[in-house]
């Protein structure tokens, strides 16, 4: 009988330090993430090193999307596309182009994702058509 609660005791205490940690791990990894994102300077000319910048703006929204914060998830990938279409207008050379168009179509599913989560269809299917327009080429 004791060993049962003690087995019981135990496994609780290894659940709670286990959820603990992993929310806390999370709320660190959004802190870090938003504040690699809010202060970002780019540089003059794209370079990419630069595309760190749009994984942490991905990743983020990733967070965004686990916790329901299709709005804050929406804002970012608004925000991350209005950077790539800029950088892809000055872009000349075929690597960065590349890079710039992977980001675009992930920043256009995360758009169309946080429509989607908010009822908001014609906007969804706007982004996730520019999705499959970014997939093609």
């Amino acid at each position: 009988m004791i060993k049962t609660h003690y087995s019981f005791a135990l496994s609780f205490v290894i659940s709670f330090v286990f959820l603990f940690g992993i929310s806390n791990a999370q709320s660190n990894s959004y802190d870090s993430l938003s504040k690699a994102v809010n202060t970002f300077q780019p540089a003059k000319k794209f370079e990419l090193a630069d595309t760190i910048y749009l994984k942490n703006i991905e990743q983020l929204n990733k967070l965004f999307f686990e916790v329901g914060e299709s709005d804050s998830m929406r804002n970012y990938a608004l925000k991350g596309l209005m950077f790539v279409k800029k950088q892809k207008a000055a872009a000349t050379e075929e690597t960065m182009l590349e890079s710039l168009s992977n980001f675009e179509m992930v920043f256009n599913r995360q758009a169309g994702i946080s429509y989607f989560d908010k009822g908001d269809y014609t906007n969804q299917l706007k982004y996730f058509q520019q999705f499959l327009v970014c997939l093609k080429t």
